[in-house]
């Protein structure tokens, strides 16, 4: 038989940080304890997700707690944000920055460690004359394929392995930006809504109880 807590039974206890800067802050709450538990059980598992929210819905603030709260000695990170004028190589260079060469063409994290390559605002990737967007298919392919060819030598496949992506865009009908479907159809997903009244509340109480 199955024992179920209630989510609020695993939010940790609040204390103020010194110094106490409120652009710096994470407050626990319901929905950041659930998104953190899901991201959690899917990085696992080895699997790759696609966070997806309303603007100011806490997105990449959330991202980044969780990145900074994984074991040192079993994962590091590497976050690229996508613009309108992001190329193709600057995803490349920092994956590549981020891992080693292990033999020939094969590249990866090193020993013993799994990487977490963070894409934020996937969805602002400059779409081209044909109406693709190349940076969303490179991520594709990288997750689909583990690897590319490099232009420098299309003749050589340049394999990538132990990486997990966690993508990030906000909602396609507040940007009108959408990534391709194929990128969706190699992505778990998962929504983060704007934090409900009683949590704004909670925050509002956190930060009037502050020492200073």
């Amino acid at each position: 038989m199955l024992d179920w807590d209630l989510w609020s039974s695993h939010i940790p206890e609040w204390k103020h940080p010194e110094p106490f800067d409120p652009s710096n802050l994470y407050v626990c709450t319901l929905d950041t304890c659930r998104t953190d538990f899901l991201l959690r059980l899917l990085s696992s598992q080895k699997l790759n997700v696609l966070v997806t929210g309303a603007a100011a819905s806490c997105k990449s603030h959330s991202l980044r707690h969780f990145v900074t709260s994984l074991d040192a000695d079993k994962w590091f990170s590497r976050t690229i944000a996508f613009s309108q004028t992001t190329e193709s190589r600057v995803l490349v260079d920092s994956i590549h920055g981020a891992i080693h060469k292990r033999q020939g063409r094969t590249f990866g994290p090193e020993p013993g460690k799994s990487c977490v390559i963070v894409v934020d605002d996937i969805n602002l990737s400059a779409v081209d004359g044909y109406g693709d967007q190349r940076n969303c298919e490179l991520v594709r392919q990288l997750i689909s394929d583990g690897g590319y060819y490099d232009l420098k030598t299309p003749s050589e496949w340049a394999a990538i392995l132990g990486l997990n992506y966690i993508c990030v865009m906000t909602h396609p009908f507040s940007t009108n930006r959408d990534v391709p479907m194929r990128l969706k159809g190699q992505l778990c997903a998962i929504n983060i809504t704007v934090p409900f009244d009683k949590n704004i509340c909670t925050l509002k109480t956190f930060f009037s109880l502050s020492p200073n």
